[in-house]
């Protein structure tokens, strides 16, 4: 599902099976959180799954969480919202960053989001394989679950929600298609 507002974009994966149990014929909306470092701490790829644009081929991407929201606001320096799982070793990383309330946590990541046309998926939303840059925001919004989710147990994960402000000199780097 896409949603656009003027002044913003939101797109939802429909269910986590969507990405992890990935199917061409499905056509929904499908995330990837590629890589991310939070402070000096890399987040390891430890998810495996499908890639919608080379399915047949049962091409694997690797990464480090799965996407099912974001939401931006367009803006350079703006935020952006990012909600769905992230692998075991980045539920430490995540939390002892929202844990440490005296400054804001920079934060690096790459993404896509991808989409369905008649011929086949593209990259919706995405960084263009570079990496952007940001501070998690300290207004409240971000969440890691403590307890590991108990509805997709081949790799350990938590469910996380953040909310990220832009670095001004990274924004460009976002692409909607």
């Amino acid at each position: 599902m896409v949603t656009k507002a003027s002044s913003e974009l939101s797109l939802r994966v429909n269910s986590l099976s969507d990405i992890t149990d990935f199917k061409l014929k499905d056509m929904n909306t499908v995330g990837h959180l590629i890589s991310m470092t939070v402070g000096s701490q890399e987040v390891s790829a430890d998810f495996h799954v499908l890639d919608p644009m080379n399915p047949k081929a049962d091409s694997k991407v690797d990464c480090c969480g799965l996407i099912t929201f974001a939401q931006w606001n367009k803006k350079p320096g703006g935020l952006l919202v990012l909600e769905g799982r992230i692998c075991e070793g980045g539920y430490g990383i995540i939390q002892g960053a929202l844990d440490n309330v005296e400054e804001e946590a920079k934060i690096k990541l790459k993404f896509n989001l991808y989409k369905y046309h008649s011929k086949g998926y593209y990259k919706g939303f995405h960084t263009d394989e570079q990496e952007i840059e940001g501070f998690i925001s300290t207004d409240g919004y971000n969440n890691v679950d403590d307890q590991a989710a108990t509805d997709y147990k081949l790799v350990p994960n938590h469910c996380f929600s953040l909310a990220i402000i832009g670095s001004d000199e990274k924004d460009q780097d976002l692409h909607v298609a």
